[in-house]
């Protein structure tokens, strides 16, 4: 399944830029959280990594790349509930 997208949304849309590939996945794993809070944090996150791909297909590597680029910000500008939430993806 390619995942590769031309953007990130936005927020507002539910589609945003994303492929039918990721808005596929995005509803997959946002159906198993069943706090709004959480599912917004998760959905935020899935939208960075998307964005993150910048076109390229989702594979493990690439997860793992966002990852890393992730853990490199300082604590301060990102929670590790939506990155941990992600785990499902590595």
């Amino acid at each position: 399944m390619l995942l590769a997208g031309t953007g990130q949304g936005d927020g507002q849309n539910p589609g945003g830029d994303l492929t039918h590939a990721q808005q596929r996945l995005r509803a997959l794993v946002l159906s198993t959280v069943p706090s709004p809070h959480t599912r917004r944090n998760y959905r935020k996150a899935l939208d960075d990594l998307f964005g993150f791909s910048a076109g390229r297909p989702l594979t493990r590597a690439l997860v793992m790349e966002y990852r890393a680029s992730v853990d490199t910000l300082a604590a301060s500008t990102i929670t590790g509930e939506p990155v941990q939430g992600l785990e499902i993806l590595w």
